[in-house]
């Protein structure tokens, strides 16, 4: 999308699940319709394992997004609000689909075409539990638990491709959303065809296993007769935060480099 397309926060799904994310771990706060920043010291102070798993696992077991409002090709009567939270249902769906991942091999890419054709034959009810009548009305309002039609944007939609544009849809926003926004999948498009594999630590932190690099030790932090900080790798984001307070940065592209000024002491 370009950006003189863009209206509104909502335009960008992106922007909106990091806002929703930022303010479920209390780094931001909304007084009075603005959003205020709040002290990060104590989020970055803990191990990066433990954020990653933070934020994960804020998508997978809360209501915090809903795919379902995003998916590309469907319309839901009525209308539901962008920040819908997701129902017990969306939630299951999440989990179902990180478990499908986890079975597959982690080095490969996978179209994701082929992805969620395979998941239906696993999960043939991913989204829609049996006690909501027969699959044919399953889309219609009264026979799902989201209270919703669920329409093509152009067209009818039909029982027989149902599952593919909702369900498959819902499994695409998830794979190419939240999973990719978080770095745990990467995704590529090659002929219309989008792709993706699993990052390197994506089993990780969607496990409870411990990282062999938890009790990695601090850099150090140089302070030169003329004023300036050097901080040698590895540098924690909770040292940045603190050096970004009452330092003026210089750079951060090989080694962290600060300056103490007058100026940057006093603000």
């Amino acid at each position: 999308m370009r950006t003189e397309q863009v209206r509104a926060e909502t335009d960008i799904p992106h922007m909106l699940f990091l806002r929703l994310l930022l303010l479920k771990l209390g780094l931001l706060r909304e007084h009075n319709g603005v959003l205020v920043a709040m002290p990060a010291r104590a989020y970055f102070s803990q191990p990066l394992l433990e954020r990653a798993r933070r934020c994960y696992r804020l998508w997978l077991e809360t209501p915090l997004w809903n795919e379902l409002v995003y998916l590309p090709e469907v319309a839901l009567r009525p209308t539901p609000s962008p920040m819908e939270p997701a129902q017990p249902e969306i939630i299951q769906g999440h989990q179902a689909i990180v478990a499908r991942l986890l079975y597959e091999q982690s080095n490969r890419w996978y179209d994701v075409t082929t992805f969620v054709a395979r998941t239906k034959l696993y999960l043939p009810n991913l989204l829609f539990p049996r006690q909501y009548g027969p699959r044919t009305e399953r889309y219609s309002m009264g026979s799902n638990p989201y209270g919703w039609d669920f329409r093509l944007r152009r067209g009818w939609l039909m029982p027989r491709e149902g599952w593919y544009q909702v369900e498959g849809g819902f499994i695409r926003a998830v794979l190419t959303g939240p999973l990719h926004w978080l770095g745990l999948l990467e995704t590529r498009t090659e002929e219309k065809h989008t792709f993706v594999r699993q990052s390197s630590g994506f089993a990780l932190i969607a496990s409870d296993a411990v990282s062999e690099n938890a009790g990695e030790s601090p850099g150090r932090l140089i302070v030169q007769p003329n004023f300036e900080l050097v901080a040698l790798a590895p540098v924690s984001e909770a040292l940045l935060i603190g050096l970004d307070r009452f330092a003026e940065r210089v750079s951060l592209e090989h080694v962290a480099q600060y300056r103490l000024t007058k100026a940057s002491i006093t603000s």
